[in-house]
């Protein structure tokens, strides 16, 4: 008994210490439909092969940075040390229509954090926002879907995209959109050193000042993993962090499954105060983002900008 006991013990440690990138199993890329506890999960993760978002389900193990000296905004980072390393992966949770996901603890790390997954929950305000690691080729047609439906959006944007679709990217500014920081090199946030957390963020900031006069003030961490730490970080460098509430597997930029199928998959869990996830290298996203909004509007909600989403 005691000899089960210790081999137990020991596969748990060893799943604790994973890290934040697990690789999750193919045939288990989909979480359940309803999911009654977030932090109780498998560890799993799923990435996209192309190297764009990577949706985590779970959080997963710890991971120690290794300079805790540097300097963020002035301040020496020891005032940071207070603050857990432990990585945590925001994924996606499916509810039925109008309940709103849970995420468990991480509301309580988000508090006093100027990060949010969610509006409110009272008003039938929902907010729409895309993640752009690169171009497929259907960014113009969804610009052009906003532009003609008058709904904003926020676009959250890595190094390599800002740089390779400037046109793009000065649409989305001259529309009234938001370009949001989505790091330099999509790199997982909590793993780096401090100033090179800062320099990840920074090298966003400085290129779109310096290209379109445009100061990135919204944060989405590269596969939605965070820890405490980089929490604190974004908060006193000024950012506020944008999470999700309603999203579902899309990054796949080969597979294409229908127009109904992309409609659905939104409006079949969309709440009151919903921040929605889509990836725009994403075919069926593009097709249809127009009757979404159409059907959702229907329905009665309005489309709002992040702008007036509270922190």
């Amino acid at each position: 008994m005691k000899k089960t006991l210790y081999l137990l013990l020991a596969v748990l440690l060893l799943v604790s210490f994973s890290g934040c990138n697990a690789v999750k199993d193919e045939a288990e890329d989909v979480m359940p439909d309803v999911t009654e506890d977030f932090n109780n999960m498998n560890d799993s993760t799923v990435k996209d092969n192309n190297n764009d978002t990577i949706l985590n389900d779970t959080p997963t193990g710890t991971v120690t940075t290794t300079d805790k000296t540097e300097e963020v905004k002035n301040e020496n980072v020891s005032e940071y040390s207070k603050y857990s390393d432990t990585c945590y992966g925001f994924g996606f949770t499916r509810v039925a229509k109008g309940e709103i996901p849970p995420i468990g603890f991480y509301k309580n790390l988000m508090e006093g954090m100027n990060a949010c997954y969610i509006g409110d929950t009272n008003s039938k305000n929902i907010y729409l926002t895309f993640d752009e690691g690169y171009e497929n080729g259907y960014t113009a047609i969804i610009l052009d879907t906003l532009k003609e439906k008058n709904v904003p959006a926020a676009f959250f944007c890595t190094g390599d995209y800002v740089t390779r679709n400037k046109e793009l990217v000065g649409r989305m500014v001259d529309e009234g959109h938001i370009v949001g920081n989505h790091s330099w090199n999509h790199k997982s946030m909590p793993t780096l050193s401090s100033s090179e957390f800062k320099e990840e963020l920074k090298k966003i900031d400085d290129y779109m000042k310096e290209n379109f006069s445009y100061e990135v003030k919204y944060l989405r961490y590269p596969n939605g993993e965070f820890s405490e730490r980089t929490l604190a970080m974004a908060k006193d460098l000024g950012y506020k962090t944008a999470f999700w509430s309603v999203a579902y597997k899309d990054w796949e930029a080969g597979v294409v499954n229908g127009i109904d199928y992309a409609v659905n998959q939104v409006t079949n869990h969309i709440h009151n105060g919903a921040v929605i996830l889509l990836h725009a290298v994403s075919k069926d996203n593009a097709d249809a983002l127009g009757t979404i909004i159409d059907n959702l509007r229907n329905e009665g909600y309005t489309f709002l900008s992040l702008e007036q989403l509270t922190f």
